[in-house]
């Protein structure tokens, strides 16, 4: 039994590590896609998901990573969760990408399909800035370097 799980572990560790992404290059689009929360002429206004509420209120923090192909139509199609630590995480995340504001992109930045990964964060705020891009990349589970941060606070009723 013990070389059993023993197996089970390596398998399950190769497999991880053999799913490296690397973000498609596309010059144009990469300056106009921000990864700030600005809303300027031609620049893609994007904000966090919603805390899922149940994660909130057990204090429970975790990630998604959601992959998704914009058309040259500014449409999201094909999302796909590729890694998440619970289910609501990756529901939330999958809700916000069609809401960024793609509209602001020149019809000229997407001649043809690009894929895109996107990594969402969700982080309870403890007064420490445990939800910095820095930190959260410290104790993530999820894979991605575009990462977008959710910070809830935990508020406590008397």
């Amino acid at each position: 039994m013990r070389y059993l799980s023993l197996g089970l572990i390596i398998v399950s560790l190769s497999a991880c590590e053999s799913s490296q992404y690397r973000q498609p290059e596309n010059t144009k689009f990469e300056q106009k896609v921000s990864k700030s929360h600005r809303d300027n002429n031609g620049v893609v206004r994007r904000f966090a998901p919603r805390y899922p509420i149940s994660a909130a209120k057990t204090g429970e923090m975790g990630c998604a990573t959601i992959e998704y192909v914009i058309t040259p139509s500014l449409e999201i199609t094909e999302m796909e969760v590729i890694d998440a630590t619970a289910g609501h995480f990756a529901i939330e995340s999958m809700k916000v990408i069609p809401k960024w504001k793609w509209s602001n992109l020149s019809g000229d930045v997407i001649t043809s399909p690009v894929t895109r990964r996107t990594r969402f964060e969700f982080c309870l705020k403890d007064g420490s800035n445990n939800c910095t891009v820095e930190e959260v990349n410290k104790r993530t589970s999820c894979s991605g370097e575009d990462v977008v941060v959710a910070a809830g606070s935990v508020i406590r009723r008397r």
